[in-house]
């Protein structure tokens, strides 16, 4: 995949949904003071955030780059790194 196109096509689709696209790839963190989270759905994050973390960081060398603006050259899954 290149670059480019792929940097082309992420600009694209946020400009058609109004969407800015932020500096790095994360997930929103725990929910502010106050707020009531459903029922059960502490002990869901708490057992699923091993697996988030790790998602996060398999994603993070492809779109980090591409929300920088810095991704050159071609996607290689195999060392998940931005040949360029």
């Amino acid at each position: 995949m290149q670059a480019d196109a792929q940097q082309q096509a992420l600009e694209s689709e946020a400009g058609r949904r109004g969407l800015i696209l932020p500096g790095q790839f994360g997930v929103p963190g725990p929910p502010a003071v106050g707020h009531r989270l459903p029922r059960g759905s502490a002990a869901f994050a708490a057992h699923h955030r091993p697996h988030l973390d790790e998602a996060i960081g398999i994603v993070r060398p492809f779109a980090d780059p591409l929300l920088k603006r810095t991704a050159v050259g071609l996607w290689e899954p195999a060392t998940c790194r931005w040949l360029g």
